[in-house]
């Protein structure tokens, strides 16, 4: 399949964007006094965020029979447990998920300890940030395209080795 391969042009695209946005920001910070730089920086996301939802709200999706009774909340809550217990997969899916996640707040910790160490500029800032996300976006097609080779799973297992790597 290709499925891998177009979702890592997607992120390529998307990165690619982020490159553009970065050095915007880093203009931002660099020209503009405190708060109206940060509050550029939140205007433009606000926006940028905003036309990206207008185009998900134009999507029409496929209607699909549905099989299913609805549930209550509470119900449904109640039945966590008993689906944990017997899918492992899903629970280590889970908890793996749960500390990845943690890797992104290193990321952003990095990066105002470099800010906080390295006096830098608003526009080193920018450059610093489209660095870190070009290098994302130009790898994203690659992963994609090993992902459709050897699998997915294979994929999300070396991005965590790579992230634990970066960490330490």
């Amino acid at each position: 399949g290709w499925r891998g391969l177009l979702f890592g042009i997607s992120g390529f695209a998307g990165g690619a964007a982020a490159i553009g946005a970065s050095l915007l920001a880093g203009w931002f910070l660099e020209v503009y006094l405190f708060p109206y730089s940060f509050a550029f920086c939140f205007l433009s996301a606000f926006i940028l965020t905003s036309i990206s939802y207008s185009f998900l709200c134009l999507i029409k999706e496929p209607s699909y029979p549905s099989m299913k009774q609805h549930v209550s909340i509470a119900k449904y809550l109640r039945q966590i447990p008993d689906v944990l217990k017997r899918d492992r997969n899903f629970s280590l899916f889970l908890i793996g998920t749960i500390f990845v996640s943690f890797e992104g707040m290193a990321v952003a910790s990095f990066a105002v300890y470099a800010i906080e160490k390295m006096n830098l500029t608003g526009e080193q800032i920018g450059l610093l940030t489209a660095l870190m996300t070009g290098t994302q976006a130009l790898s994203n097609p690659l992963w994609g395209r090993l992902g459709d080779r050897k699998g997915q799973k294979l994929i999300v297992e070396l991005a965590t080795i790579c992230s634990l790597v970066a960490t330490f």
